[in-house]
């Protein structure tokens, strides 16, 4: 295992690293992904047809049993996909990109130092404005449930990646940060005055309607993907709605915790392994139980 990487990133190095020239394509995939028969088909086309560099699926929640975590994990990744088409960054864990990339000196390089590689990734198309093509029937149901706690390390995870190697990390954790303030300080103490109240009320069932709408249409439309497949989707009847609803408090106090964590923690466990994240990396023997890589990244990249 490379020494100054996430296990993820060396596991990807090592597999491509005497890549054969009959190989036109790479894709690699979250260890508990279940994938579908068409997935790679799907992921390759646009590759083939549309010059992409690289394409990606997206990851979709469906918890057997709707716990407050379940719901609000859900809840995170509905805005999560929102923003990763919008920000157009690649999600790992379904992912498929063109054998130049992958033999790339400055990506292998890129991957070898690095916490997070779609992230990573992410940086080096925007440098290079690269293509990438987002295949949204390459859905991949995650049917786990999670607890509070497994909630907050996942999201802390999530947002550790993004300030190490996304260019505009300042944007995405403060906008989540923003959220936190409009939607569980800002409109909650506005209703307790006069002058204030109707701009309340009229905020928080704008806000409802949005998400409602984009519960309702997002879900639809992944559950009419996943449907052709022969599988099932949670239904978001009103009930569930309602459910996400009550947690989204929950959801936005987990990410903003998320977000500080992101910001001062110097460690973090993935899978068993504990990284330390340090400006000037001492030698390490390649098994230790911990790996520590530069937090300077986003520099590297750019």
């Amino acid at each position: 295992r490379d020494q100054y990487c996430a296990a993820k990133n060396s596991s990807i190095l090592q597999a491509t690293r005497d890549l054969s020239d009959e190989y036109s394509f790479v894709a690699t995939f979250d260890g508990d992904a279940m994938l579908h028969p068409l997935c790679l088909r799907e992921l390759v086309t646009p590759l083939v047809r549309d010059g992409a560099q690289v394409s990606n699926g997206f990851r979709w929640f469906a918890p057997p049993t709707p716990t407050i975590g379940s719901i609000a994990r859900m809840e995170w990744n509905l805005g999560c996909v929102t923003m990763m088409h919008a920000m157009r960054l690649p999600w790992g864990g379904c992912l498929a990109m063109s054998r130049e990339l992958a033999v790339d000196p400055e990506v292998r390089e890129i991957y070898a130092r690095s916490f997070g590689e779609d992230m990573a990734l992410g940086s080096i198309l925007k440098k290079r404005r690269a293509r990438l093509a987002f295949v949204t029937p390459s859905v991949i149901v995650n049917r786990e449930d999670i607890s509070l706690k497994g909630l907050l390390n996942f999201l802390s995870r999530q947002m550790i990646m993004v300030r190490l190697h996304h260019h505009q990390w300042g944007w995405v954790l403060g906008f989540s940060t923003l959220m936190f303030v409009f939607v569980c300080v800002v409109c909650p103490l506005g209703l307790f005055h006069s002058a204030t109240r109707p701009w309340s009320i009229a905020s928080l069932a704008l806000l409802v309607m949005v998400l409602i709408v984009s519960m309702g249409a997002v879900g639809k439309s992944a559950r009419g993907m996943v449907a052709k497949r022969g599988e099932d989707l949670i239904q978001m009847s009103p009930r569930t709605i309602a459910f996400m609803l009550l947690t989204l408090p929950v959801t936005q106090l987990l990410s903003l915790i998320a977000n500080a964590r992101a910001c001062f923690s110097k460690q973090m466990t993935w899978r068993g392994l504990t990284y330390r994240f340090a400006h000037n990396p001492p030698p390490v023997a390649v098994f230790a139980p911990t790996t520590t890589f530069p937090l300077d990244l986003p520099s590297v990249v750019l």
